[in-house]
C-alpha cells in the first residue's frame, strides 16, 4: 500500500464479542504501535462495516463515522483521510476485523487505493484459509500439539507461555549486557541493564499471576493444559518420563518440563502425590 501511496498509518484490527476490536498490527508513520483493546458501539465504524461488509470511505461523510469512535493519531495530527476494509471469513462469510489505511493529508485516496486495500484484504483471508486447511490436511497438530504455539488454552496457559518467553527475553539482555562493546560503552551498558531490571520485574509480577492462575477451582482440580491433562493422567499410571515420552511422541525434555508445571500446579514436590489426587478424581467420578 505504501508503495502506492504516502500512508501515515496502517492497522489490523480484530472483532472479539460484540463490543470489543483487538488491534495486534498498527503502524503510525513507519513506526509499529503497541497492541491495544478499543470498545465499539453502535452506531459506529466497525458496527457499520460489520453489518454492511463494505469498504468505508472518508470521502462519502468527510470522516463522520470515522471519528465517532477514537481517533486515530495525536490531537494535532488526526486522521483526514482513511480507507477502512472489512476482512470477511471466506467460510462463513462473516466480517472477523478491518484492515485500514489513513492519511494525515486530506483527500489522498482514489477508487485505485479501494481496489488494492480491498484486494490485501481478501488475499491475506485466503491465505490464512489455505494455511488453516493445510493444518487440517496434514494433522501435524493433532498428533505433535507442542509445536502448534498458537494453542493457548486457558489463561493458566497464556500466563506461562508469557512467563516462559520473558525468562528467554531476560537472559538474552543478560547476554548482551555482557558483551564488550556494551561494557565498553557505559551508556548502553546503563540501558541494557535497565531493560534487565524491568524484566525481572515482569518475571517477579508475573509469577504471582502463574500461581493466582493456577489455582484450584471448586472442584479441587487445578487448572490444566489439554497436554498437561493426558500427562497427569499417565503419571496417575505410574509411567516415567521416558514412557510418557514414547506414548505422546514427545521428547523427554519436554515430558520434564510439562511435570514441572503440573507439580506447581498441584502444590507437589513428588509426583506420586500428583498420581494419588488424580486417582481420587476418578474414583469420584
Amino acid at each position: 500500500m505504501t508503495a502506492l501511496a504516502p500512508i501515515d498509518a496502517f492497522y489490523i484490527a480484530l472483532i472479539r464479542h460484540d463490543t470489543t476490536t483487538v488491534f495486534p498490527y498498527t503502524f503510525d508513520r513507519g513506526e509499529y504501535v503497541d497492541p491495544d483493546i478499543v470498545p465499539y458501539r453502535p452506531g459506529g465504524l466497525t458496527h457499520w462495516i460489520k453489518a454492511s461488509k463494505k469498504t468505508y470511505r472518508w470521502s462519502d461523510d468527510s470522516g463522520a463515522l470515522l471519528n465517532r469512535g477514537v481517533p486515530f493519531g495525536a490531537d494535532a495530527d488526526v486522521s483526514r483521510d482513511a480507507l477502512v476494509t472489512p476482512l470477511v471469513d471466506p467460510d462463513t462469510g462473516d466480517v472477523i476485523g478491518l484492515m485500514s489505511v489513513q492519511s494525515y493529508t486530506q483527500e489522498l485516496f482514489t477508487a485505485e487505493h479501494e481496489f488494492a486495500l480491498e484486494w490485501l484484504a481478501l488475499a491475506a483471508m485466503l491465505t490464512i484459509a489455505r494455511d488453516e486447511q493445510d493444518r487440517d490436511r496434514t494433522g501435524l497438530y493433532s498428533v505433535f500439539p507442542d509445536v502448534d504455539t498458537a494453542a493457548i488454552a486457558d489463561l493458566a496457559d497464556l500466563v506461562s507461555h508469557v512467563w516462559v518467553h520473558l525468562g528467554d527475553i531476560r537472559a538474552a539482555i543478560v547476554d548482551l549486557a555482557g558483551r564488550p562493546e556494551i561494557t565498553g560503552t557505559p551508556s548502553l551498558s546503563c540501558e541494557v541493564t535497565r531493560l534487565a531490571v524491568l524484566c525481572e520485574n515482569l518475571l517477579i509480577e508475573t509469577a504471582d499471576a502463574r500461581r493466582s492462575a493456577d489455582q484450584p477451582d471448586g472442584s479441587g482440580r487445578p487448572t490444566l493444559t489439554p497436554r498437561e491433562e493426558e500427562i497427569v493422567q499417565l503419571i496417575a499410571q505410574d509411567r516415567s518420563n521416558r514412557e510418557i515420552a514414547g506414548s505422546l511422541h514427545l521428547s523427554e525434555k519436554t515430558v520434564k518440563a510439562h511435570v514441572t508445571s503440573i507439580l506447581r500446579k498441584f502444590n507437589a514436590t513428588q509426583r506420586s502425590a500428583v498420581a494419588w489426587q488424580v486417582r481420587t478424581w476418578g474414583a469420584g467420578s
